[in-house]
């Protein structure tokens, strides 16, 4: 996992020149300034319960599906909460384009909460290399996607729209790994040990 991760880092860096040919400095600082924003929420993703999950020896279906519609709901809240921000953040930036910018980005920490349960499942299973590759698959074709939509002109969209590919990916993908499955039942006593 940690030489996934290092590629995964590595590719944003190796992409970087081959997006600046193509990207103003003005559009580079756009995106920055909204994923100001997107990494913060996506930082309070899970509040660090995915990890106490793993802790949880028992893997009760009714904690683990509580904590999968607690981070839905968090995802919700930080993904309205992002949304809300968009129209400040252009008027304190005094850059316009920034609200649809962060609005679009706004749905990354929701997908980074939905996949927090579906991530320490795999991690509970011990499934490191399907992790692995969960982490360095969409690095890549994210990252490729990017350099492709930049080439044909797509401009700083480029960068937004590789953020979403790499963690709807990385979701889709849990999804298909994981055997977790979640009820419908949701209890915030059965989570408060987490």
């Amino acid at each position: 996992m940690s030489v996934a991760r290092i590629v995964a880092a590595a590719l944003q860096f190796a992409i970087l020149p081959i997006i600046a040919r193509y990207l103003s400095p003005e559009e580079f600082g756009i995106i920055a300034i909204a994923m100001i924003f997107v990494t913060l929420a996506g930082v309070l993703s899970d509040a660090g319960m995915g990890r106490s999950l793993l802790r949880d020896k028992t893997q009760d279906d009714l904690v683990w599906s509580s904590g999968f519609w607690l981070f839905a709901g968090l995802g919700t809240i930080l993904f309205l909460c992002v949304l809300g921000l968009a129209p400040l953040a252009a008027f304190l930036f005094d850059a316009p384009e920034l609200t649809l910018y962060i609005s679009v980005l706004a749905v990354v920490p929701l997908l980074q909460s939905l996949s927090a349960v579906f991530f320490a499942d795999l991690e509970k299973q011990r499934s490191f290399l399907v992790l692995a590759m969960i982490i360095l698959v969409p690095a890549i074709l994210s990252s490729a996607a990017s350099v492709v939509f930049v080439v044909q002109g797509a401009g700083s969209w480029a960068l937004v729209a590789q953020q979403i590919i790499l963690f709807g990916l990385q979701l889709l993908l849990l999804l298909i790994f994981s055997s977790f499955r979640p009820s419908r039942r949701f209890s915030l006593k059965a989570l408060g040990e987490h």
